[in-house]
């Protein structure tokens, strides 16, 4: 017996996708002072399609959101936070947390790398 249920294609994954980074994105940047550097945080968010070969599994599909601490020259955190939709309708807490440490380095005013 086959399944009938409705998998999101690869088109509509892709359009959730940047609505996201355009809604979570958007931001009012501030005037930064040229006598020292100032940081802030760069926010964003993720999903994911794991597929096989060219296909494309949304059962193991993924969100996130990431927050990387921005101080030119300074270390600072990088921190991610990702579950699995299809995990949670199923009733089950699924999630996972990485973090690490960036360190920013200014190329031109307004240009970090």
């Amino acid at each position: 017996m086959t399944s009938t249920a409705h998998r999101p294609t690869v088109h509509s994954c892709c359009v959730a996708t940047i609505a996201m980074a355009l809604t979570l994105g958007a931001h009012a940047l501030s005037a930064q002072e040229s006598s020292s550097p100032r940081g802030g945080w760069a926010i964003g968010a993720s999903v994911g399609m794991p597929g096989v070969g060219t296909s494309p599994v949304a059962e193991l599909s993924t969100i996130g959101v990431h927050f990387t601490q921005l101080t030119p020259g300074r270390a600072g955190a990088d921190i991610s936070i990702g579950t699995m939709p299809r995990i949670l309708a199923e009733g089950v807490a699924a999630g996972a947390i990485r973090a690490g440490i960036t360190v920013p380095f200014a190329l031109a005013p307004g240009v970090l790398l």
